[in-house]
């Protein structure tokens, strides 16, 4: 059995998502900005020896504090190849978004394959 599986930890709100995603958008540059996700159940699908592939999504949802979601976003490579100064400046305005407690898409995706 093959199996990948990944935690996005994204915003729940659809307007602070929109708000965060807006300010990255602007300041982080395009090269440096995370993909969504890094594979899906047709990636795998499509991998000679992998059959039976199959997603499961084990949803949850996880309160924090903003200082706590703005710390996570500081360990993201989008963030840590900018120079410390625009670093701090682009996780100010995305704190400045946020209300101080928010909601986290904390959904597992697992997709499973079977090796033949």
């Amino acid at each position: 059995m093959f199996a990948l599986f990944g935690r996005p930890a994204e915003l729940k709100d659809p307007a602070l998502f929109a708000a965060v995603d807006d300010i990255e958008r602007r300041l982080l540059p395009e090269e440096n900005r995370t993909a969504g996700y890094p594979w899906s159940t047709d990636d795998m699908a499509c991998v000679d020896g992998l059959t039976d592939v199959a997603e499961q999504v084990l949803p949850s949802v996880e309160t924090t504090t903003a200082a706590e979601f703005v710390g996570r976003l500081a360990t993201v490579s989008a963030y840590l190849t900018l120079e410390p100064e625009h670093r701090a400046e682009v996780l100010r305005r995305v704190r400045a978004a946020l209300a101080d407690q928010v909601d986290i898409d904390t959904t597992v995706q697992l997709a499973l394959g079977r090796r033949v």
